[in-house]
């Protein structure tokens, strides 16, 4: 009746061989180990009798605690590497916090960080017992939601979604969207105008970039400000919004011309 009441569910086989009782397990349905160690030992005194049953109990705690461990060390595993996600993440982030390139070089560790904590939610252990339980459930100071909300707070705080396309499910790629591309593309052009006046003795630009690379200069502006248009000034991905300012520092860095105004 108490193995049923736990919802214990399994079968065993009694057989005796030089005094020592082993037990095959058929199959088995435990909420927890305890229970499960319960219900193994009610079944098997009642198969053994008395005589038998102190050696048959040690054998279940020695079963039991191995596959406490074994459970254990395989949510332990899906833990350490959720830690290193993070971890990874923001040394990344921080790395590439000036100028700001954090959206487009560190989203393969944003996406390893958001996939490690799924599996930490779907996945169960050797046991059967779902790693959730185990490790979010039970994490009074919510370490590890913590850390994913800090994830996630930086990727959208820097808008970065908005630098590659995603799904209509909302699903994130790590393939840049077209409009990236193309800002990239006005913006090499204008960097690489850009260094052929930069005076390394001065660290200053000379007057002849203005009349140089102006046009260039201007078309990644116009993209810029008619992407502000089309998506919200609030919604552009802030790799963007940071590549554009350091172009303008790189402008008022050349002495005084009229061709730069």
């Amino acid at each position: 009746m108490l193995c049923c009441q736990i919802r214990c569910v399994f079968h065993v086989d009694v057989v005796h061989e030089r005094n020592v009782i082993v037990i095959y397990e058929k199959s088995l349905m435990a909420q927890a180990n305890f229970e499960y160690l319960l219900c193994a030992l009610l079944f098997a005194y009642v198969k053994s009798g008395p005589s038998l049953f102190p050696s048959l109990v040690e054998g279940q705690i020695r079963y039991s605690h191995d596959k406490v461990i074994n459970s254990v060390e395989d949510c332990k595993s899906r833990l350490e590497y959720f830690a290193n996600s993070t971890a990874n993440f923001t040394q990344c982030a921080i790395r590439h916090a000036h100028p700001i390139r954090m959206c487009e070089i560190c989203v393969g560790y944003y996406m390893n960080a958001l996939k490690a904590h799924e599996d930490i939610l779907q996945a169960h252990d050797g046991g059967g017992h779902a790693c959730k339980m185990e490790l979010v459930n039970l994490d009074r100071l919510e370490v590890i939601e913590g850390a994913l909300d800090y994830v996630c707070k930086l990727w959208q705080r820097g808008q970065c979604n908005s630098c590659f396309i995603v799904k209509d499910n909302g699903t994130l790629t790590p393939q840049l969207s077209n409009i990236t591309v193309k800002f990239q593309q006005l913006y090499n052009a204008t960097q690489d105008c850009f260094s052929q006046f930069y005076n390394a003795t001065t660290k200053k630009y000379e007057s002849a970039i203005c009349a140089n690379c102006t046009e260039k200069y201007c078309a990644l502006n116009q993209y810029y400000e008619d992407l502000k248009a089309d998506t919200g000034e609030g919604i552009v991905c802030m790799d963007i919004v940071d590549a554009v300012k350091e172009v303008d520092v790189s402008v008022k860095m050349v002495p005084g011309d009229p061709n730069c105004q």
